[in-house]
């Protein structure tokens, strides 16, 4: 029975350590600091005709023309241009570089092509789903950003668009136009939602205007045109997939936010749907053209990054006092190497506060009171029991 009693004492030893010792190491991960940044995408001093790729584009972005007669380059007057079947989006890499907190996306934009093109975030990488289009001979096909859905062509109960996966910006006759991708119970299962929203005063529907677009990546996205919010989306749900359907479409497991809420800038509602196709994990920021052409300028992503520990100036070694017998070796010793900066740490917390350098050296100190607690309650038990022996 003593023995039992001595070895209870020692598990209830071992559970204090552990808790005493779960909230350092938790306070360590999280003493990361991050820092807002902006990479801009500057065309203005690329040639002209230059495919996008090879520009600064091609480091975050695939980029694609498809047919003979796309462009996906620079155009004549050092902006981006998109024309007939071509396309942007930020590669795998790219959105684990990017877009791992808060975003935003913004961007000069003009667009020609009747709602056939747009501005996506939270979308996915389109190869990583598969249609057969029973129309044009069982081609399959993916909902590549300049790809039209063929909804309608396949008995689908509404309207076709382009794209697949996200939430799509463009205009149309006058209007601003909202899009949410969505699935369906028919066609080849994809279609989407459109919001037309009334532009702000000054806006030129033949001309470039200014869109940006903010996702806090957690549940809320707003669009600003000129400066002025026209509407925001909220999506929530656990994350979840659509079904595959053999002969149809395979969408292979990708999770997606289904329900999301359109609001005008003045709160009210006006769209409310549970079946959005809306990017729950490594969310793609997107270009997309069909028919017609875009032109894009100053195109810009402003994201939060880890903040680098800043490099030490290298440290002098001090010089000896001379002496009235010379050395019989240089007294002047060269400086050590500059001490190495601790590298950057790669975990980030969610909710992206920033936490001050300087802190009360909270680890050591608890650290240090959890290991004498747990040697003195050891040292207790034994004498304990050796003064029941």
């Amino acid at each position: 029975m003593k023995s039992l009693t001595r070895l209870l004492a020692i598990f209830a030893v071992a559970a204090l350590a552990l808790a005493c010792f779960a909230p350092v190491r938790s306070n360590a991960e999280n003493t990361v600091e991050y820092e807002e940044k902006t990479i801009t995408f500057d065309l203005s001093e690329e040639d002209p005709e230059t495919t996008l790729d090879l520009t600064d584009f091609g480091e975050y972005f695939t980029c694609g023309a498809i047919t003979g007669d796309s462009v996906c380059a620079v155009g004549d007057d050092g902006e981006g241009f998109l024309n007939a079947y071509a396309h942007v989006y930020l590669t795998e890499e790219g959105s684990d570089e990017l877009l791992q907190g808060p975003y935003s996306v913004s961007l000069k934009y003009y667009t020609a092509t009747k709602g056939d093109a747009g501005i996506y975030v939270r979308g996915i990488r389109p190869e990583l789903t598969a249609a057969e289009n029973v129309v044009l001979n069982n081609t399959s096909m993916s909902f590549w950003y300049y790809e039209w859905n063929w909804y309608k062509e396949h008995q689908g109960a509404g309207n076709s668009t382009t794209g697949g996966c996200g939430i799509k910006v463009s205009n149309s006759g006058g209007n601003v136009l909202l899009s949410i991708n969505t699935h369906e119970d028919d066609g080849l299962h994809v279609s989407s939602r459109v919001v037309k929203l009334t532009p702000p005063d000054g806006f030129d529907p033949n001309g470039m205007n200014e869109y940006k677009i903010t996702d806090d990546n957690k549940s809320h996205v707003e669009l600003f045109v000129n400066g002025t919010l026209l509407a925001t989306v909220d999506y929530s749900g656990e994350p979840s997939d659509y079904p595959d359907e053999e002969g149809v479409i395979m969408e292979n497991g990708v999770l997606y936010y289904k329900n999301a809420v359109v609001k005008g800038a003045d709160g009210t509602e006006l769209l409310n749907i549970d079946n959005a196709r809306i990017a729950a994990e490594v969310p793609i920021i997107a270009l997309g053209n069909r028919n017609g052409e875009t032109r894009f300028k100053d195109f810009a992503i402003t994201y939060s990054a880890p903040k680098k520990a800043p490099t030490p100036e290298p440290t002098e070694a001090p010089t000896q006092a001379p002496t009235d017998k010379p050395a019989d070796k240089p007294t002047d010793k060269p400086a050590e190497s500059a001490t190495k900066a601790p590298q950057s740490a790669t975990s980030k917390p969610a909710d992206n506060k920033e936490t001050s350098s300087k802190k009360f050296p909270v680890v050591p100190v608890v650290a240090g009171v959890c290991g004498a607690i747990v040697v003195g309650a050891v040292i207790a038990i034994i004498v304990s029991g050796k003064k029941k022996k």
